[in-house]
């Protein structure tokens, strides 16, 4: 049996970085943020649009356009594709990214990334491959 806990929605205010352009009008909405509490465990199929933030335990299979934050804290056992990849906790299987990986100096992965872009924090732990590509697709093997 499994037990879901903790999963919500939140708004969170963006603060733009100094020197950034106004920021929009106070009716544009702000995009939300789904968060999977550190308290909480969490087994399934994810998929979705914006932002996850896994604070706990996931495992399962995470096809998304979205971004995903794995936070400090966080233990997360998955094949992922998705848009963005933040990584700052545990996660062990494959991240493909459409547009980027970044892994904090924290982030200790066991797996294979495929991105157009990475950056690795220093004190980062990867044990896997990297295949940087320009559509986030793993390069052909060489014909012989």
């Amino acid at each position: 049996m499994t037990l879901v806990v903790g999963v919500f929605s939140e708004k969170r205010p963006q603060v733009p970085p100094a020197g950034a352009p106004a920021s929009p009008p106070p009716s544009a909405p702000a995009p939300a943020e789904t968060v999977i509490h550190k308290d909480a465990t969490f087994k399934g199929d994810l998929s979705f649009e914006g932002t996850i933030r896994i604070e706990g335990r996931y495992e399962g299979k995470i096809a998304a356009k979205g971004r995903l934050v794995v936070g400090r804290g966080a233990s997360v056992v998955s094949d992922a594709t998705v848009g963005q990849a933040f990584i700052e906790g545990v996660f062990k299987g494959n991240v493909t990214a459409l547009e980027n990986v970044e892994l904090a100096a924290t982030a200790q992965v066991s797996g294979d990334i495929t991105s157009p872009r990475l950056v690795v924090a220093d004190g980062a732990v990867l044990v896997g491959k990297c295949s940087i590509s320009r559509d986030g697709k793993p390069p052909e093997a060489p014909k012989k």
